[in-house]
C-alpha cells in the first residue's frame, strides 16, 4: 500500500502500474485538499478564472454564466478525443497513480471527491480505453478528458467503476485535463526499464570483456579520471566489482589498446547513466508538484482569501528536452556495440571460427545476429531524432507552441525495445564465445556466479535457429541487472 503523504517514485509509479500496489489517501491530505477546493471557489467568485469563469484557449476571453452547470462536462466531452490504438493497461495506470500524486499536492482546487474517485478507479482496477496520438506536450487533455468522463460513468472502464461520480463542475474539469499526467507515466514506466537494460548491459559487456580478455585500463580510475563524465565513476565501479580488480601480477592482457567497442564502452555507457538520473530528476520533480492552469494559492489581501495564478508551467520543454537526451545517449551505444559483434565474428581477434561458427567449412554460425542487431540499431538512431525542435501553432494562435513531449516518450518506449534486442544479440555471441574459448571456468567470481543463469543460451554444436536464445535472453535482464 503506497500512501501519498510522501513523494512518489519513478519505482512507486512502477508499482502502481505493473504490480497493482494499492494507493491511500490519508485523512491529512484529504482536508488540505477541501481546505484549497473551498478557497478556489470563493476566488471564482470575486475574480476571473480560466477554464471556470471563462472559457478556454481561444474562448480564454469568454465568459461564462456562473449558473451553467453543465460548462465543466462541456469541456470534458469536447476535449476527450483520441486515435490510434489503445495503451496497455500498465501504462493508463501509471497516467492514474501520476495524476493522483499531483492533485494530492494542493493547488488545483478541485472538489476532493475527485482524488478519491481516480484513488478508486486504481485500487478497483477499473480502467477507461486511453488511445496512442492526443498530446503534444502542452497536457494530455484528451486522455485525461475520458478519465474525467469515465469518472461520471459516461464512458466504460473495465471492469465498471463501482461508483462513479454524480458530475464534475467547472471548477473540476479543468484541473483534472490540467497535467501531462499520461506521458509522466509512459516515462516513468520507461525508466525502470531503462534502468534495468542499462544494468544488464554492463553485465552483458563485462562477460564479453572476460571471454576477449580486454585490456582493463580502459575503465581503470585514471581512465576515468582523464574521462571527466558525468557517472563515468559509478559505471567504472559495476565493471570492477563484475570483472574484479587486475592484480598487479597477472599477465599482460594480449592488446595494449581494444577497438572502440571495449575502449569507449565506458563512455558511451556513462552517458546512458547520466541522462537516465537527469530525466529520472525531471520527472520525478513534475510527479509531485502541483502545475494546474490556474493554481490557487492562499493571499489573505485578496479578494475571497487567494489568487488565481495564470501560467505556463504545463509547457513540458524540459521534458522534451531531457528524452532528446536520453534518446541520443542510447543511440550512441549503437556503433559501438555492433563494433563489438563483428570483434566476436572475427577469427583473428577470438582465434575461433568465422562468425564463431562450428561444423562444415562455410557455416554461417551467428552472422546474421549482426544483422538484427544493425536492423535494432537503425530503430534507436530513428528514435533519436529530436522531438524538442517540432512546433505547432494552435486554438487560433493562443498557443504559438508545443514541446512534443509526449512523441519522445513513444520515442524512448521504441529504443528500449530496441536496445533489449541489441542486448539480447551481444549475450547470445558472449556466451557462445566463452563456451567455445572454454573460459566460463576462468570467469571472474560474480560473473561465474552468473554463468548457470546464461549458460542455456548457447548449448547446440553448429548451425542451428538462434530465434528461441535471443527471445530467452531478453527475459533475463532484471536479473543480470541485479548481479
Amino acid at each position: 500500500m503506497l500512501t501519498l503523504n510522501r513523494p512518489l517514485t519513478v519505482a512507486d509509479i512502477d508499482a502502481i502500474a505493473n504490480r497493482g500496489e494499492p494507493v491511500a489517501l490519508p485523512p491529512a491530505v484529504l482536508a488540505a485538499l477541501a481546505e484549497r477546493h473551498q478557497l478556489s471557489q470563493a476566488v471564482a467568485a470575486s475574480q476571473p478564472v480560466y477554464g471556470q469563469t471563462t472559457g478556454v484557449g481561444a474562448n480564454k476571453s469568454t465568459a461564462v454564466d456562473p449558473a451553467d452547470g453543465a460548462h465543466g462536462l462541456r469541456l470534458l466531452r469536447s476535449h476527450a478525443v483520441e486515435a490510434g490504438p489503445a495503451l496497455p493497461r500498465p501504462v493508463v495506470r501509471a497516467m492514474l497513480a501520476v495524476r493522483l500524486a499531483q492533485l494530492a499536492v494542493p493547488g488545483a482546487g478541485l472538489d476532493p471527491a475527485v482524488v478519491e474517485g481516480l484513488a478508486a478507479m486504481l485500487n478497483q482496477d477499473a480502467l477507461p480505453t486511453v488511445r496512442r496520438f492526443g498530446g503534444i506536450g502542452t497536457a494530455d487533455l484528451g486522455a485525461l478528458a475520458g478519465v474525467g468522463l469515465a469518472l461520471v460513468g459516461e464512458r466504460p472502464t473495465d471492469p465498471p467503476l463501482a461508483q462513479p461520480l454524480a458530475s464534475l463542475r467547472a471548477s473540476d474539469a479543468l484541473p483534472l485535463m490540467s497535467s501531462s499526467a499520461l506521458t509522466l507515466g509512459q516515462v516513468a514506466l520507461s525508466l525502470a526499464r531503462l534502468d534495468a537494460l542499462a544494468g544488464a548491459s554492463e553485465v552483458v559487456f563485462a562477460l564479453v570483456a572476460a571471454a576477449t580478455q580486454a585490456n582493463p585500463q580502459h575503465w581503470s580510475p585514471a581512465a576515468v579520471g582523464a574521462a571527466a563524465t558525468p557517472a563515468a565513476e559509478q559505471v567504472a565501479a559495476r565493471l570492477v566489482a563484475l570483472l574484479g580488480e587486475p592484480g598487479p601480477d597477472g599477465p599482460p592482457p594480449p592488446r595494449i589498446q581494444e577497438r572502440y567497442g571495449l575502449r569507449a564502452y565506458l563512455l558511451t555507457q556513462a552517458m546512458v547513466r547520466h541522462r537516465q538520473a537527469e530525466l529520472t530528476d525531471v520527472v520525478e520533480r513534475l510527479i509531485n508538484t502541483a502545475q494546474e492552469n490556474p493554481l490557487f494559492v492562499p493571499d489573505a489581501a485578496a479578494p475571497g482569501g487567494g489568487r488565481a495564478v495564470h501560467h505556463a508551467a504545463f509547457f513540458h520543454t524540459q521534458v522534451a528536452q531531457a528524452l532528446d537526451a536520453a534518446n541520443l545517449a542510447l543511440a550512441a551505444t549503437v556503433p559501438l556495440a555492433l563494433g563489438r559483434l563483428a570483434h566476436l565474428n572475427e577469427p583473428a581477434l577470438t582465434g575461433l571460427g568465422v562468425f564463431l561458427s562450428e561444423g562444415p567449412a562455410g557455416s554461417s554460425g551467428l552472422m546474421i545476429v549482426e544483422y538484427l542487431a544493425a536492423a535494432a540499431g537503425a530503430e534507436m538512431r530513428a528514435s533519436a531524432n529530436p522531438v524538442a525542435a517540432g512546433t505547432a501553432i494552435l486554438s487560433r494562435g493562443a498557443e504559438e507552441d508545443a514541446t512534443f513531449a509526449p512523441q519522445g516518450a513513444y520515442q524512448l518506449e521504441r529504443s528500449l525495445e530496441a536496445w533489449s534486442v541489441m542486448l539480447a544479440c551481444e549475450l547470445v555471441a558472449g556466451v557462445r564465445l566463452t563456451r567455445l574459448a572454454r573460459r566460463a571456468e576462468a570467469l571472474p567470481p560474480a560473473l561465474a556466479k552468473v554463468w548457470p543463469a546464461i549458460a542455456h543460451l548457447d548449448t547446440v554444436d553448429g548451425d542451428h535457429d538462434l530465434t528461441p536464445l535471443l527471445a530467452a535472453a531478453g527475459e533475463l535482464w532484471p536479473q543480470l541487472a541485479a548481479v
